[in-house]
């Protein structure tokens, strides 16, 4: 048996006391999915509440119901498009720069933001700034969003109209 198994058959260690720590992430957040939508803009803007309401007011590219399905669907969107890319940080309130020559390592992060149950915004323009290309996946829960329960697939293949 490898070490790995071994450790897995383990059941998690505790404290008398204090709350069992795992470190398994779920594959999907319990009770979330994402919309995903497409734009262009002229300059890149702060996203705003007002933004993010009237985008969820149209209907969505796609229906996303699981984070490596919104990691798939920003990279295939961004994919083939040269310049600065950029990750939305909510907590920081600002766009931050992603390396642009490793396509794991932004597929990565978009996946990261995901797994925590967040909207995810990518933008990606050329130097000089003639346009901006916006794709935003953005997190709903099926408390606020109760008419896209169940109507996607997690399968990578179906969101990409490819067969198996």
């Amino acid at each position: 048996m490898s070490t790995e198994t071994a450790l897995a058959s383990r059941p998690p260690a505790s404290v008398e006391g204090e709350a069992t720590v795992t470190t398994r992430q779920p594959i999907a957040p319990p009770g979330f999915h994402w919309h995903g939508y497409i734009s262009k803009a002229s300059a890149l803007l702060i996203p705003t509440a007002e933004d993010r309401a009237a985008r969820l007011a149209t209907v969505p590219a796609v229906l996303l119901g699981a984070p490596y399905a919104v990691s798939g669907w920003l990279g295939l969107q961004i994919q083939g498009y040269g310049g600065r890319f950029a990750l939305w940080a909510p907590d920081l309130h600002r766009w931050e720069d992603l390396p642009t020559g490793d396509p794991a390592r932004l597929r990565m992060e978009f996946l990261l933001a995901a797994a925590r149950a967040e909207s995810v915004y990518v933008s990606v323009s050329a130097d000089p700034l003639p346009e901006v290309r916006l794709v935003f996946a953005e997190a709903v829960s099926d408390a606020t969003c109760s008419e896209h329960r169940g109507q996607f697939s997690t399968s990578l293949d179906e969101h990409y109209g490819r067969a198996r």
